[in-house]
């Protein structure tokens, strides 16, 4: 599917990814849910553009403080680079 979660426990709070809905174009948002108090969610607006994915591997990364995706697919064909996203 097109959804990952990774725990940020620097910042306190979750982040979701969503890689795709299965529709043309590919839907790419960043979320982030707020793990004090009450919850709260916030668009996250990444620093380099998201590429389209599906059933992908996702990590945060917290010594660098960021989100790592690995592979997957996109509309066309199977992907196997990592792209990540720094200081979201």
């Amino acid at each position: 599917s097109g959804m990952q979660a990774v725990l940020d426990a620097y910042n306190r709070r979750m982040v979701f990814w969503s890689g795709d809905d299965f529709s043309v174009p590919f839907i790419q948002t960043l979320w982030s849910l707020n793990l004090e108090g009450a919850p709260q969610w916030t668009p996250i607006l990444p620093t380099s553009p998201m590429p389209g994915r599906i059933h992908y591997a996702a990590v945060y990364d917290a010594l660098h403080r960021r989100l790592v995706i690995f592979g997957g697919e996109d509309d066309t064909f199977a992907i196997t680079d990592s792209v990540e996203w720094i200081g979201f």
